[in-house]
């Protein structure tokens, strides 16, 4: 059986679990526990990145795994058959996880201190995000999915990799990204209905 080691509720761990689901694949969720984090540095290079347990081996990084999920398991796809077509949804995947990640690394820690971010970092930001709104709405399609008119690997990728730093977005900065990205919420509402990514999220809330 495949298991799962990350912590839960993260963006990259709550994109595996959703993607395992919708594979219909048996897997184990292996939550960290502090006593573990040596063993874990024995078989993923960065200690709170996601690793699947395989009959081979070992894997890491989300973006690994999922193509190692579509390998073993096609049907359902989640990615194209097209070779540029599937170029594509990975490229987009890919871009979407990274879109906000240079804006939400001072959130959480500024999150846990509790301490405002500071003054001199609010305006820099302000016009990141606002790069990162124009960087969405030139790359993502929402017709209805991210991608296109299928849903894919992009779609999760995107929906818990944007909602985290939507949420971190407004409660620092005071933007509503879904507002400033109209089709985002739709896709939101889209991809919560989905009973693969209710079961991810109620991992992260045991």
């Amino acid at each position: 059986m495949l298991r799962l080691h990350g912590v839960a509720g993260r963006a990259d761990t709550n994109a595996l679990c959703a993607a395992l689901y919708e594979k219909g694949a048996e897997f184990e969720y292996v939550p960290p526990h502090p006593d573990e984090r040596a063993e874990r540095r024995t078989r993923t290079p960065a200690d709170e990145a996601p690793a699947l347990e395989t009959p081979a081996g070992s894997l890491t990084g989300m973006f690994v795994i999922l193509d190692y999920l579509e390998a073993i398991a096609p049907e359902p796809a989640l990615l194209p058959a097209d070779p540029f077509a599937r170029a594509k949804v990975q490229e987009l995947a890919r871009g979407a996880a990274q879109i906000l990640d240079p804006l939400i690394l001072p959130g959480p820690q500024a999150a846990r201190s509790g301490a405002p971010l500071a003054a001199d970092m609010k305006d820099p930001v302000h016009g990141q995000l606002d790069r990162a709104v124009a960087t969405v709405l030139r790359l993502a399609r929402f017709e209805p999915w991210f991608a296109g008119d299928t849903f894919s690997q992009a779609d999760i990728v995107w929906h818990f990799s944007f909602d985290a730093g939507a949420q971190i977005a407004h409660g620092l900065y005071g933007r509503d990204l879904y507002a400033e990205i109209a089709p985002a919420a739709a896709h939101r509402d889209a991809m919560a209905a989905r009973a693969s990514v209710q079961r991810a999220r109620a991992l992260g809330e045991r």
